[in-house]
């Protein structure tokens, strides 16, 4: 566990696929922004299937909420990937 290459989440339900990439908080304000490239880059590297649908996840912080925001609409529009907000309570929020 842990070690294990590839997604952090893959849900099936029937013949649907759903693959998520999920980050926490780095250490340091400056870690986030690495995080968020980051997440992007190992879902991009992932997206094989064009049937799946294909998130990234991160903690409901401003500082992500301001990333995705930032992150053109086209490429968002255009691969169909969407922005999971995760809550400290497990509330989640899906952006687009």
């Amino acid at each position: 566990m842990g070690r294990e290459r590839g997604a952090d989440v893959i849900a099936t339900r029937g013949g649907e696929r759903w693959i998520i990439e999920c980050k926490g908080s780095g250490s340091l304000p400056p870690m986030d922004n690495n995080y968020f490239i980051g997440a992007l880059g190992e879902l991009l590297q992932r997206m094989t299937d064009d049937a799946a649908r294909y998130s990234v996840a991160f903690p409901d912080q401003p500082k992500f909420r301001r990333l995705w925001s930032e992150l053109p609409e086209h490429p968002k529009r255009s691969l169909g990937l969407s922005c999971l907000f995760v809550s400290p309570t497990g509330n989640i929020v899906e952006a687009w």
